[in-house]
């Protein structure tokens, strides 16, 4: 069983569509897109796990939180749960903790500003052990005033606007025989329009 939907979708659909299934745990991430101001502007992509993954994707970092029997998410509308976890997963504490996560991977320098662009929500059942997971994608975005060498492989590619950006990170894909996570696209567009 797979369920998904954004931030993005109409009000309406996420209030008239509920969440069939309590989820066991709740797996946190905020991704992000930084952008540096310089002269083209250029975004960070990286490639955290060559020896597995080999692909690229935007920095990001993660937390699982165990589902707590005060938290009732199964018959929920769409809009309830994300209203659920973004009570669960605002305290200080919790967003500190995937923004320090965020931080080793992107070897970002302090005092970075963040914005949310938008908030995806994924409840799946994992086939081989039946463990039913709500994962929530937090993608941020943040200038920055210059390049910075992430902690992790990563290029910084010229943010020129959707298409050019996107041929641009197909070509370098291509050239290193390398896979774009589906998630760069679709958060792209929604930060260059």
């Amino acid at each position: 069983m797979q369920e998904f939907w954004s931030t993005n979708d109409d009000v309406q659909t996420r209030q008239n569509k509920f969440l069939k299934s309590e989820p066991e745990e709740i797996a946190l991430t905020a991704t992000c897109i930084y952008i540096s101001r310089g002269r083209p502007e250029k975004l960070l992509i990286c490639n955290p796990s060559p020896d597995t993954w080999n692909s690229w994707m935007f920095p990001y970092g993660s937390q699982k939180m165990p589902s707590t029997p005060d938290l009732t998410l199964s018959g929920r509308s769409y809009f309830e749960v994300e209203d659920a976890v973004a009570r669960l997963s605002s305290g200080e504490t919790e967003f500190h903790k995937r923004l320090s996560k965020l931080g080793e991977m992107s070897g970002h320098p302090t005092g970075i500003q963040f914005q949310t662009l938008y908030t995806s929500f994924e409840f799946k059942t994992s086939k081989s052990s039946g463990l039913r997971t709500l994962y929530v994608f937090e993608y941020l975005i943040a200038k920055v005033d210059h390049e910075f060498e992430p902690a992790v492989e990563g290029v910084w590619v010229r943010a020129d606007g959707y298409s050019s950006t996107r041929n641009e990170i197909d070509a370098l894909a291509e050239k290193r025989d390398m896979a774009v996570e589906g998630n760069v696209f679709d958060a792209l567009k929604i930060a260059m329009g």
